[in-house]
């Protein structure tokens, strides 16, 4: 029975296989980093510090609690967006507030410490503008000599835009700097919310300094 209905020809054999465009995102240099935040405006600047210092996503930056943020103790404490809609029992994530972002919560005045960190981006963020906020992020990234969109892609050229810089820039170079300065693997993957250590690794790249280190520490 089953040799008589085997099928003889394979289905799908000329169907084509779509290819599939991924988005790049480049890490960026502290140089770089410190003129994004020094020439921002205070909300986009606390904005992409709370994104490079903490390596939350975006809409966990946007929509940051004061309530999850201990001055403190200078701890921020939250369970990511993406892990609150994945896990029936998410765990909360510890995050340490670095100097130059205390220095900038700090400048907020206690008053006004309640609700979200960043009332404006929370709105445009929960009410569907993220728009705006991919629009402000943009424009200032390409005011800082960052080209967002890989050559060749994008409006214009009828080839969909390659991200090569943006907010996941951030992020990005969060993992990979602290992955150079030694911090543990293990404290990066909980930070940055990843569900495997394989997903950190994919994050992380080696710079030539950080490999001289740990060659000559068998020297």
């Amino acid at each position: 029975m089953l040799e008589e209905n085997r099928v003889e020809i394979n289905p799908f054999e000329r169907l084509k296989r779509k290819k599939q465009i991924t988005n790049s995102r480049k890490e960026l240099s502290v140089e770089q980093i410190y003129n994004l935040l020094s020439t921002a405006s205070p909300d986009l600047a606390l904005l992409l510090g709370l994104g490079y210092f903490t390596g939350l996503r975006r809409g966990d930056c946007c929509t940051l609690m004061w309530s999850e943020v201990d001055l403190a103790r200078r701890i921020i404490t939250r369970i990511p967006n993406k892990i609150k809609s994945r896990s029936s029992n998410p765990q909360k994530g510890k995050i340490g507030i670095s100097k130059h972002l205390f220095n900038a919560l700090s400048q907020i005045p206690p008053e006004q410490r309640t609700g979200y960190v960043l009332p404006l981006m929370a709105e445009y963020y929960l009410n569907k503008k993220r728009d705006r906020i991919n629009r402000m992020i943009k424009k200032h990234f390409e005011s800082c000599g960052l080209k967002t969109v890989k050559e060749g892609t994008g409006e214009g050229t009828g080839k969909r835009a390659v991200i090569q810089y943006g907010f996941h820039s951030l992020r990005y170079s969060y993992i990979s700097h602290h992955a150079e300065a030694g911090t543990p693997q293990a404290i990066i993957q909980a930070n940055a919310g990843h569900a495997n250590p394989a997903m950190t690794e994919h994050y992380t790249k080696i710079s030539d300094d950080a490999a001289l280190r740990v060659a000559s520490a068998i020297d």
